[in-house]
């Protein structure tokens, strides 16, 4: 297994993986769609046997950082790949200012628990609506 800095992987690779991950949020993300946010963002990956296997990515705003996408293939999940992307994009967010924040689904036990394992609390609820 090896950890990659994601400029290197093809944008259909990625979005792909996402599309796996997560269908019903992620399903209308394509090529196109991520190398336009390519450069306003920060990727990580992890590869296992030459596929990539997990991939987060995160953003640098006004406020802080935000982590926005952190998604792990079915086959490698339980492997702690997650939580090693989410540790490395928190350290090098908070490098560059003092506050990350991560969206969760309530009902996404295992996220929230991987979330506060590398530190995160609560903090607000928010509402959401989809097209």
């Amino acid at each position: 297994n090896t950890m990659c800095n994601c400029s290197d992987n093809k944008a259909e690779d990625i979005a792909s993986l996402m599309r796996e991950a997560y269908p019903t949020y992620w399903s209308d993300f394509t090529a196109e769609r991520l190398q336009m946010m390519y450069n306003e963002t920060i990727w990580i990956g992890i590869k296992n046997n030459h596929t990539l296997a997990s991939i987060g990515v995160a953003a640098l705003t006004p406020i802080g950082g935000h982590i926005m996408f952190i998604a792990t293939r079915e086959q490698y999940r339980h492997r702690g790949y997650a939580t090693s992307i989410i540790s490395v994009l928190v350290r090098m967010i908070l490098n560059k200012t003092q506050n990350v924040i991560i969206y969760v689904i309530r009902s996404n036990v295992i996220a929230v628990n991987i979330y506060s394992q590398v530190g995160f609390k609560p903090y607000k609820g928010y509402l959401y609506m989809k097209n």
